[in-house]
């Protein structure tokens, strides 16, 4: 750290240096950021799930490099399904920093499980990379987008301004647009306070399906997409109407949307 904060004043530059340990838990000064940047750096921790997590906590979409693998020590092949290899302390370039590489089908797999939707990936450099030699090194490119954020669709009418957790009230009816893509299913993840027990809602999204709250709780309203299926509208009924205490129409609170 002492070279990075060599070269900040020797740009007179204004970035703010924060140290952290990225296997620990830590804290970022605000949310959300734009963009994060994580390039060369997910294997070097032993906790990818932590740090995939904590992005998708504070950033709306992340640039993520890293080495992955097409196939095991000593040309065996790696299988299609997510897989993963745990290096040895001295098996990478005698760097016991190293710890996970991770196939092709995994990373995508942690990256959604993690709560980030791939939106473009692409591997470079050797074509039968693998886990420990300098020279058969694969690295995986990828943008990333936090369903934390509902960064991962095009939000068009009825939705207010985001919390700093990243969850949005809806308006009595809302719409969104999907990403370029060949999406099967859509889960819409929606939440109803214990405020509006009195008012327990039913969410339709319309020619999909529908799913009726039955508590002040958490919800998730699965869906089987139409092929080409773009623009989706939802409509929340009954909605909160405006009023002097607060002059936004309310739905329901939504918390993400996922798609497969």
């Amino acid at each position: 750290m002492r070279g990075v904060r060599t070269l900040r004043e020797v740009l007179d530059s204004r970035v703010e240096i924060l140290d952290a340990n990225l296997d620990e838990g830590f804290e970022l000064p605000v949310r959300p950021y734009s963009m994060a940047f994580c390039l060369g750096l997910l294997y070097h921790v032993k906790n990818p799930f932590h740090l995939l997590e904590s992005i998708g906590r504070y950033a709306r979409t992340c640039l993520l490099s890293t080495r992955v693998m097409r196939a095991f020590l000593g040309g065996v092949p790696v299988p299609a399904h997510p897989a993963a290899d745990l290096l040895d302390a001295d098996e990478l370039n005698a760097d016991e920093t190293n710890f996970w590489i991770f196939n092709e089908a995994g990373l995508r797999r942690l990256a959604a499980r993690a709560g980030l939707q791939v939106e473009r990936f692409c591997v470079v450099g050797a074509s039968e990379g693998d886990p420990d030699s300098l020279d058969r090194d694969a690295r995986a490119f990828c943008l990333l987008r936090a369903r934390r954020w509902l960064a991962n669709v095009e939000l068009g009418e009825g939705w207010h301004d985001e919390s700093p957790e990243g969850w949005r009230w809806t308006a009595g009816r809302f719409a969104f647009t999907l990403p370029e893509g060949e999406w099967r299913r859509l889960t819409l993840r929606f939440h109803v306070p214990d405020a509006l027990a009195a008012r327990l809602p039913r969410v339709a999204l319309a020619g999909l399906g529908e799913l009726a709250a039955d508590a002040p709780a958490s919800f998730a309203l699965r869906v089987d997409l139409p092929r080409g299926k773009r623009t989706v509208t939802g409509e929340v009924t009954p909605f909160v109407a405006p009023s002097a205490a607060d002059a936004r129409e309310l739905g329901v609170v939504a918390t993400e949307v996922e798609l497969s």
